[in-house]
């Protein structure tokens, strides 16, 4: 932006004499897209960032400021919005901190702050907006039918987890939107984060991610040294293993082993952790050096002893691909399986052996046959076969407002793109772990990788995908889908900053009360096939409580941006005994118009932005950090409907 229009939206007399400023030092509040916004002014050639805050200072209406030392401009945010990212070194930023004219956030610094840090929300932030009024009831008489035929028993999900689990990854802060929120640093004892995690029992915690294989142990004497650290980077010291250098080594103390165990107990979380599978390993069909590993194994024994431990089982590295060969990961499996045994029957000898699992590669780049080599030499002690998968594909980049402008018919996300990862994973690789008999999970998935996208990943249009995706991948028989991540990144279910729940979190809340481990043929006929076909998807469970009379779950995500549904229900002749008399009953009563009854949770919101209702209602924490009751409307079953971008969850 020129001189002259900086002068016509900020002005040239100072005006902001009483208030206080702050200024850091390698920060950057002026990163990325806000550097080049129309609402951020540019000022060249600035010599130096005491130069850049003495020209805010005497600038009307400045009241953010970012100097960069790579090409001396000096950055006047017109957003008023602090929010700080990468680079960051050698940048001068500063804000008004406390007066009339006062920043919100002023110099935080999420890559120092404490996680969670607990701030108090922002109407607006770099992670999404929120709103206080629900998406508009739709009526009946504007809603098209939609057909869902409810069939047999299919199958069962992982029966431990009903397929709930999270990530928390070991980043450090020098990753790009993850500041303290690794598993290292994070503040595992916060009191809202607990009950959050803890309103969620049974589900799964995988640890790792992809520093997993930098990682080393504190459990022999200098185990943690600065030499064995520096080993682990390829540059100069021939580390052989990881596929990329992402991160210097870091090290896992007892203490904070400790630490992480009774946070996930304190849950009723179950932990599986990912080991480095490349310490001292030469080459790909090589052995690697596995003393770090035995004492890890010896020193969670130990804990188990105690009643210390949440371990259900141990991941065995991070998106090794060919870097170890099947056959030689097969076979550290099985020397891996007998050490444990070993180690427990003489440590705690009434305690569970945690398991194994692996091989924890993503689905673009781990074959069939891949799988199949591990599986050939390893399946024997495998408690799962693990891949990762993203729907970066199936993300519009579009805003939402655009969307609707371009296509009355336009749904959220590209809902059959999403299925088609699920068919591929399904073809690649369920023939080979059903003839080996191992379950398959999707051990990191989201909607989107690299850290996600603020503003897609940690909003409502997320739930949209997280909800269909647990019942289709269910429905394809893959057990597990642990959603990347708890904290960190801009995927995280939990706000680094506020400590809030994003909407994601809400989804699983209702899948942990509602749905069970059984789940159900289901198909569904939508009125103009041709146009509304991608809106909607169904999926059928057993209820997880049943004393309220009512035995299935139907799941109904409307992906529709515009379009309202009004389902119909009917069984099919394959049910039989008490499940066949249940479903006929509504199906029945619906047909000849009698009022029959559900319980109804349904949840809307507005696609981008960070609220979620529940029936109407906004879903969030009470004054005093109190979790709110999820409580279901009864309704006529033949009156109900589905509007545009909700999620159902309707018990029968």
């Amino acid at each position: 932006m020129s001189s002259f229009l900086l002068l016509a939206v900020f002005g040239s007399i100072a005006s902001f004499q009483h208030d206080e400023w702050a200024v850091v030092n390698n920060t950057n509040a002026a990163p990325g897209p806000v550097s080049n916004a129309n609402s951020t002014i540019v000022n060249k050639n600035v010599e130096s960032g005491a130069a850049c805050f003495a020209l805010c200072k005497n600038t009307s209406g400045c009241s953010i400021f970012t100097w960069s030392p790579n090409s001396h401009n000096c950055y006047f945010r017109g957003d008023h919005l602090w929010t700080t990212g990468w680079p960051n070194e050698g940048y001068f930023s500063g804000c008004i901190k406390a007066g009339p004219h006062a920043i919100a956030r002023c110099a935080f610094d999420p890559s120092t702050a404490a996680c969670p840090a607990d701030l108090p929300p922002t109407q607006n932030t770099n992670h999404g907006r929120q709103t206080v009024t629900p998406p508009s009831q739709s009526s009946e008489e504007n809603s098209l039918p939609v057909k869902i035929t409810i069939g047999s028993h299919k199958g069962e999900t992982s029966g431990n987890f009903r397929m709930l689990g999270f990530n928390f990854d070991f980043w450090p802060s020098t990753k790009p939107a993850w500041g303290t929120c690794g598993v290292l640093t994070s503040v595992l004892e916060d009191k809202r984060l607990r009950a959050l995690t803890g309103r969620i029992p049974g589900a799964l915690l995988r640890i790792g991610g992809s520093p997993a294989d930098f990682m080393l142990y504190d459990v022999f004497e200098d185990a943690c040294s600065a030499v064995n650290l520096n080993k682990t980077q390829s540059a100069g010291h021939g580390y052989f293993c990881p596929i990329w250098d992402q991160v210097q080594g870091q090290c896992l103390t007892q203490q904070r082993w400790r630490d992480i165990n009774a946070f996930a107990l304190a849950s009723q979380w179950h932990i599986a952790f990912d080991l480095n599978a490349c310490w001292g390993r030469p080459n790909a069909s090589a052995a690697m050096d596995m003393s770090m590993i035995f004492g890890l194994f010896n020193l969670t024994a130990h804990m188990a002893a105690q009643n210390q431990s949440a371990v259900f089982a141990f991941q065995f590295g991070n998106e090794l691909y060919g870097n170890v060969e099947g056959a030689r990961y097969g076979a550290d499996l099985v020397t891996m399986a007998a050490e444990l045994s070993r180690v427990y029957k003489s440590v705690a000898p009434h305690a569970t052996v945690p398991g194994l699992i692996g091989p924890d590669n993503g689905m673009d780049d781990m074959s069939g046959a891949d799988l199949m080599a591990i599986l050939d030499a390893g399946a024997a002690v495998m408690t799962a076969a693990s891949y990762h998968d993203y729907w970066n594909a199936c993300c519009s980049s579009e805003p939402a407002a655009i969307v609707l402008a371009n296509a009355s018919n336009a749904t959220a996300l590209n809902v059959s793109c999403l299925d088609d990862r699920v068919s591929m994973a399904e073809a690649k690789y369920l023939p080979v772990t059903r003839s080996a008999s191992v379950p398959l999970w999707i051990s990191e998935g989201a909607l989107h990788a690299s850290s996600g996208v603020a503003g897609l990943t940690n909003t409502y249009t997320s739930s949209l995908f997280y909800a269909h995706a647990l019942g289709e991948l269910a429905r394809r028989g893959i057990g597990l889908f642990s959603r990347q991540t708890l904290l960190g990144g801009n995927y995280e279910i939990i706000d680094r900053i506020t400590g809030l729940p994003n909407p994601d979190y809400w989804v699983a809340v209702l899948w942990h009360d509602l749905i069970g481990a059984s789940y159900y043929d289901v198909t569904a006929s939508v009125a103009d096939e041709v146009t509304w076909g991608q809106s909607v998807r169904v999926h059928v469970h057993n209820a997880q409580q049943t004393s309220s009379g009512h035995t299935r779950i139907v799941l109904m995500v409307n992906f529709a941006m515009t379009q309202s549904f009004s389902p119909s229900f009917q069984s099919v002749s394959a049910l039989t005994g008490n499940d066949s008399k249940s479903i006929r009953r509504q199906s029945s009563a619906h047909g000849n118009g009698q009022a029959q009854s559900g319980n109804l949770y349904q949840l809307t919101g507005h696609v981008g932005e960070l609220d979620i209702f529940l029936n109407g209602e906004k879903l969030a924490l009470g004054a005093n950090g109190e979790l709110p009751a999820i409580k279901p409307v009864s309704v006529n079953i033949s009156s109900i409907v589905l509007p545009p971008c909700s999620i159902s969850f309707l018990a029968l």
